[in-house]
């Protein structure tokens, strides 16, 4: 008698797809409101100006006859380089750059999220928060510093003893710290707890220090090489200042207290993100809390900036990746999760619930007459508080240069026309520095797109301007001909070592203006330290260029 054998059932349970589709849907809609919004700011234009002298010979400095280290963010500066060497459109693929590092780090921070509902109510949290939304432009290093830290969350969770998982984590760590050094607190906790996770593993534990180290030195070797300094001019221009500490620490705290009041949906995020992870996060992403929390203090410390929002708009990131992997309690989850199993039931009510809560915040910004930027685009400097100046850097810098738009529309005529008329479009004796600042976004890249080539060693510069306020779009549209002296010293060796500000008027967080000695615009003219009136202050200034004019002789 035959036997029939029957095989028994194979269930094949397949992956929730819904995480990663909404996170793609999620990291296209603020790669979206990123793009239409995209804007570039005067401090950028500062890097800029030093990679355009760096692309056509005149040196790695801001001005053609000093190797001075102006910018703060080596790898963003780099990548910029390279980047705007190869397409010959500098401000475009800024624009371009940091769209595309925003998405790629939502999408990083997002697709391990626990369920798709969730990462709806976080990602519509980044899409309504200023800070995040704003700075994933603006030519500075926001959108490398966002790609890096979600890259970062999401290597340093990985199997402990993967020497391969640990080498890329000191990678990280290294970008991270040459994308801007301070970055070094929000990762600082969680390092440490990282390291002594796997005490007993030497060979992950080597891999990551080599990997870390490793590029840093190289950097820091080819600065002090370079620059004749290890770090760059922006340090000592904002650590040597004449205030007390107390007015600074009021002075960042005013900063941080009216980022955070103008901007609603960042105070949601960081808010929640604290109580959740305080409560049920592990002790690696509560670790990361307490780098947030010691980042804020350092920005209070140090007495802020004058950007709104831009120096909690990382943290944002961070909170929000660490937010979508937190496991609650299933009280907790079925909220904002759904159903704890996929397939038991619908999420339509927690995407519903996750939607709803989005508006919310969003209504709630309206009301407080903060609505988000992404929702009222706006074309104007939106907040202007009197008892400090801080800037809404956008809202100025769309009124001065114009939005994407007006440098979309306007580019490419621009671009036929003086091709044709063979006209120069860098400023001349007639126009004074300050008449600059009002120059359209597009008419600065027609600058970027003239700038020559060094004709031979570098000669004394044909003329000497001196500013402090629009310090970028004066040195750009000036050319690398024309010498621009940095009265808040961000890019002047020798001013930086003035003590900077006034005790009695804290007016640029970040900014502080120097008193440049009687004599040194004529000796940078001339090339002779002798001219400067202070006997002490001419010394101190051979001195400074024997360090920084050694590898640019000046005939």
């Amino acid at each position: 008698m035959a036997t029939t054998v029957v095989a028994p059932q194979v269930t094949r349970v397949s992956r929730d797809r819904g995480p990663i589709v909404t996170a793609l849907v999620m990291a296209g809609l603020i790669a979206a409101a990123a793009a239409s919004l995209a804007w570039v700011g005067d401090d950028a234009l500062i890097t800029l100006r030093t990679a355009l002298n760096a692309a056509h010979g005149w040196g790695w400095g801001f001005n053609a006859t000093e190797a001075v280290q102006g910018y703060t963010h080596p790898l963003w500066f780099g990548l910029w380089l390279l980047a705007g060497s190869a397409t010959g459109n500098w401000l475009g693929t800024a624009m371009v750059m940091g769209v595309v590092a925003t998405a790629a780090a939502v999408l990083l921070a997002l697709a391990p999220g626990r369920s798709g509902p969730r990462i709806v109510l976080i990602g519509g949290l980044l899409l309504l928060s200023n800070a995040f939304v704003e700075y994933a432009t603006s030519g500075l290093e926001n959108p490398l510093g966002y790609l890096l830290f979600a890259a970062l969350i999401a290597v340093s969770s990985a199997d402990r003893r993967a020497v391969a998982a640990a080498a890329l984590t000191g990678l990280l760590v290294a970008a991270l710290v040459l994308t801007r050094m301070d970055y070094v607190l929000l990762f600082l906790p969680a390092a440490a707890l990282w390291t002594w996770q796997r005490r007993d593993n030497v060979r992950a534990l080597v891999a990551a220090a080599g990997a870390a180290l490793l590029p840093v030195g190289l950097w820091f070797g080819w600065a002090y090489v370079t620059y004749g300094y290890v770090l760059p001019a922006t340090y000592e221009a904002k650590t040597n200042l004449a205030i007390p500490r107390g007015q600074l620490i009021e002075t960042g705290w005013y900063y941080l207290s009216f980022s955070l009041r103008h901007d609603p949906a960042t105070v949601v995020m960081l808010a929640v993100g604290a109580v959740l992870l305080l409560r049920w996060g592990t002790a690696m992403q509560r670790s990361w809390l307490v780098g947030i929390a010691l980042y804020l203090a350092y920005v209070v410390w140090i007495g802020g900036d004058f950007m709104i929002g831009r120096f909690v708009a990382v943290p944002v990131l961070i909170c929000a990746a660490l937010c979508a992997r937190v496991d609650l309690p299933d009280r907790i989850g079925r909220v904002i999760d759904g159903p704890p199993v996929a397939g038991t039931g619908s999420r339509a009510l927690a995407y519903l619930t996750a939607v709803v809560a989005v508006m919310a915040v969003a209504i709630v910004g309206v009301l407080l007459g903060s609505p988000a930027t992404t929702l009222a685009r706006p074309t104007t400097q939106r907040w202007e508080p009197m008892e400090i100046v801080l800037s809404d850097e956008r809202g100025v810098y769309a009124v001065k240069y114009g939005g994407v738009g007006d440098y979309l529309r306007n580019l490419g005529k621009a671009r036929a026309s003086d091709g044709a008329a063979g006209q120069s479009v860098f400023a001349d004796d007639s126009r004074e520095p300050l008449e600059l600042i009002n120059t359209p976004l597009w008419q600065i890249e027609r600058a970027a797109d003239q700038w020559p080539d060094n004709p031979g060693p570098a000669a004394l510069p044909e003329r000497v301007v001196s500013a402090c306020g629009g310090l970028g779009v004066i040195a750009v549209m000036n050319g690398p001909r024309v010498h621009v002296v940095d009265e808040c010293a961000l890019t002047d060796r020798f001013l930086a070592a003035l003590p900077g500000g006034d005790p009695d008027m804290v007016a640029l967080p970040g900014h502080m203006r120097r008193q440049v000695p009687e004599g040194y615009l004529d000796a940078v003219r001339r090339g002779d330290a002798g001219l400067v009136l202070d006997p002490a202050q001419s010394a101190r200034l051979t001195a400074v260029w024997d360090r920084i004019r050694s590898q640019i002789p000046v005939s």
